[in-house]
């Protein structure tokens, strides 16, 4: 977290108590902390199962130039998963929570990487929770 991240961008506003106050309270309803074109977290899977994935990599719609105006968010973390056999990442992304099934293309320009990338539900594996629950 660095100072621009809420607890709603991360998909945990539901911690939040709607009853009692809590210290941020009144911040956590500014209008701009509200927006929904703010970046908030998303799962991300390559395209092509063998492609690694790069923390800091940014997130640019297919077909587009690899410049700021068209940059739409950034992996924050990356790893291997060995359960589903390819890498997974999450990433902050400009109205994250819309955007499922959009393609972009991970571009990492100081690593000369780019890796097209699929935005899916930020849980990877046991969605149900089952093997929580046992």
């Amino acid at each position: 977290m660095n100072g621009q991240t809420t607890v709603a961008d991360l998909g945990l506003g539901a911690m939040l108590s709607k009853k009692k106050d809590f210290v941020g309270r009144a911040l956590s309803q500014r209008p701009a902390l509200l927006e929904s074109s703010r970046e908030s977290l998303v799962g991300l899977r390559p395209r092509l199962p063998s492609a690694a994935l790069q923390a800091g990599s940014h997130l640019i719609p297919a077909g587009a130039a690899a410049i700021a105006a068209n940059d739409h968010g950034h992996i924050t973390s990356a790893a291997y998963s060995a359960t589903l056999g390819h890498w997974i990442a999450l990433a902050l992304l400009s109205g994250g929570a819309t955007r499922t099934g959009e393609i972009f293309r991970a571009v990492n320009l100081l690593q000369n990487t780019e890796t097209e990338v699929e935005i899916v539900p930020r849980i990877f594996h046991d969605t149900e929770g089952s093997a929580l629950h046992v």
